[in-house]
């Protein structure tokens, strides 16, 4: 699972506020000489904080799109619920393009797709006020803490532009990355640190780690606070009694195992493939 999470920053899901900031970085800011693909459509529906329904100005077409760089939070649909943050992203989407904005997809590769076959883009909206396809939506996002970091290999140029806008919101703690966004926060002095030990390309998801430490002056219980990557579902729910006095840590790891051994700080997410 963590093989599977390289890419983003793992993250403890305890709840997460918004914060409006400037449009977006201009698209001239990133590496855009490996882009073999550019198409121009118009915004049909705004799905979520990371994907839009479009047309394509030149066939008609209809295609799903989903941004790459950025996973912003589920939104609640009939098929599972909702994470925090997601309505938030959904509604600063539809604040950047409404419908019937013009856009340009850009991707390295033109068969870029991902789940569901979605096609996978850089989307960079029109600027009335430039003339130009320059406002970059995962860019936005990320600024606001809106989505953690997402790629995909052979597009990974792209969406490297993206860590650095991510890093700044998680510093400011805006979007996802402020503890207040949905409730308000049970433990507001707790300070935790996360390492990840990630296995060589090729190398079995099965040999991963993840180290929760608190680095804080006071004692965290983290019962029921949940390890998880970019995708929808927690990796790891750590069990009641899991109290971090200060400079405590427990050790996570992806495979199968013995919870407490070899020490008492380690415990075992059961990762298999």
């Amino acid at each position: 699972m963590i093989k599977r999470s390289a890419a983003v920053s793992a993250l403890l899901a305890a709840a997460t506020c918004a914060a409006l900031l400037p449009l977006a970085n201009p698209a001239s800011a990133g590496p855009w000489d490996g882009v073999r693909s550019w198409e121009t459509a118009t915004v049909k529906r705004v799905v979520d904080g990371d994907t839009l329904i479009v047309n394509d100005e030149v066939t008609g077409a209809e295609s799903r799109i989903r941004l790459l760089g950025i996973n912003s939070p589920e939104i609640t649909t009939s098929a599972h619920a909702g994470q925090c943050g997601g309505a938030q992203a959904r509604k600063i989407m539809k604040s950047l393009v409404p419908v019937g904005t013009r856009v340009r997809l850009a991707a390295v590769d033109q068969a870029s797709k991902g789940k569901s076959a979605r096609p996978q883009r850089v989307v960079l909206a029109w600027n009335p006020a430039t003339g130009e396809f320059d406002q970059d939506l995962a860019w936005a996002m990320a600024e606001r803490g809106l989505g953690v970091w997402f790629t995909v290999a052979k597009e990974a140029a792209m969406s490297s532009l993206y860590r650095e806008a991510i890093a700044g919101a998680q510093a400011r703690g805006v979007g996802i990355w402020n503890p207040n966004l949905c409730r308000q926060a049970l433990q507001p002095d707790a300070v935790l640190s996360l390492r990840i030990g990630r296995t060589p390309v090729g190398g079995g998801v099965a040999d991963e780690w993840v180290s929760v430490r608190n680095t804080g002056a006071s004692t965290v219980d983290i019962s029921g606070w949940m390890l998880r990557d970019s995708g929808l579902q927690g990796w790891y729910v750590f069990p009641g009694g899991s109290i971090l006095t200060p400079g405590d840590y427990r050790v996570v790891h992806s495979g199968k195992g013995t919870p407490g051994k070899p020490d008492g700080h380690d415990v075992y997410a059961g990762t298999t493939a």
